[in-house]
């Protein structure tokens, strides 16, 4: 009768252990790092651009505007910004409990014409991971995708859009 007790004491030790830890944040590894892409899609060039996030794992972050499809004196402009390490590592624990670590993604059987370009790359356990334009992906991973892609823009700071804002035709 005593081993019954034990077994089911260990047993329900076990159990409190695992409800325990599910919740618990993963480590963000050292090298997580991203690049993000996003272009009005196809527009007569006084309409165009394009808009580049790139965020280091260091936390430091950089984002480029450009005007037209043209690389010409003052049409890309550049703003630094650091993100939050809180926030980063929220964000890490997003796209992990998403299942976005990976480099098969279904393609679209109709191509979304008239929509945005974009592309998503990112790094982290020395492993690179690259998300093809939204346009060209299966309709059931767009929403996932683009959910990622305004969490990226949500990492950069305020006054940076407000900055490119002001830029935009």
């Amino acid at each position: 009768m005593h081993s019954n007790k034990y077994v089911l004491g260990f047993i329900c030790f076990l159990m409190i252990g695992m409800v325990g830890c599910k919740g618990a944040p993963s480590q963000r590894p050292d090298d997580f790092s991203l690049y993000s892409y996003w272009n009005t899609g196809a527009l007569p060039p006084e309409y165009y651009y394009e808009i580049e996030i790139e965020i280091n794992s260091d936390r430091s972050g950089n984002l480029t505007f450009q005007r037209g499809y043209e690389i010409e004196p003052g049409s890309r402009i550049s703003y630094e910004f650091s993100v939050n390490e809180q926030e980063w590592n929220d964000f890490y624990d997003w796209m992990k409990e998403n299942d976005l670590f990976k480099n098969s993604w279904e393609d679209g059987s109709e191509i979304s014409e008239g929509g945005s370009g974009t592309l998503m790359k990112f790094q982290t356990e020395g492993v690179k991971y690259e998300i093809p334009s939204i346009s060209m992906l299966a309709k059931n991973d767009r929403a996932i995708v683009a959910e990622l892609q305004t969490r990226v823009n949500a990492l950069v700071s305020e006054d940076v859009w407000n900055a490119v804002e002001v830029l935009k035709p």
